[in-house]
């Protein structure tokens, strides 16, 4: 059985975006006429959760961008939390995608890719034609614009607030 089906393996890239990151990704050109599909995968998982929207949209032609997201498969895994701060990956996802030459997409969202695409509408909505939120819902990006270790500081202070109280 090939593991990779339904996903072509000389349509895989790798791309160092504008931060010098590198990501792995998964480029499929559209028919003429069709639009293409940008899938953004959550935690934890890659590109290969997937494999049956593509198998389905690949076979009627429309165009597919389907990255491992920062931290997972073949896209680069980094230490310095600040760095998966979702404004700078939405912004290495519109570098994927100048650097296939695609204007619009319609992009999809699933659990941690959500909070992704939200920041694309709030930062790249000229870039998309429409958005869905698979298990996660918009999320205005005021939500993830406190620094990582000030979230987590609030956080760890509300629980250990609720496991004394």
């Amino acid at each position: 059985m090939d593991t990779l089906s339904p996903f072509n393996p000389s349509l895989f890239k790798d791309l160092n975006v504008s931060r010098g990151l590198e990501y792995h990704y998964y480029a499929a050109p559209a028919d003429t006429g069709k639009p293409t599909l940008l899938f953004l995968h959550g935690f934890p998982s890659s590109f290969y959760d997937w494999h049956h929207q593509v198998s389905f949209f690949q076979d009627k032609g429309y165009g597919l961008i389907v990255p491992d997201m920062l931290g997972y498969g073949g896209t680069v895994k980094l230490l310095d939390l600040e760095a998966y701060a979702s404004s700078l990956i939405s912004k290495d996802i519109v570098n994927i995608l100048d650097t296939e030459r695609i204007d619009q997409v319609t992009v999809v969202g699933h659990d941690w890719g959500s909070k992704i695409a939200a920041c694309l509408v709030d930062y790249f909505p000229e870039c998309f034609h429409a958005f869905g939120f698979l298990d996660v819902g918009y999320i205005a990006p005021i939500i993830f614009a406190a620094l990582f270790n000030d979230t987590m500081a609030a956080v760890s202070k509300y629980f250990t607030f609720i496991l004394l109280n």
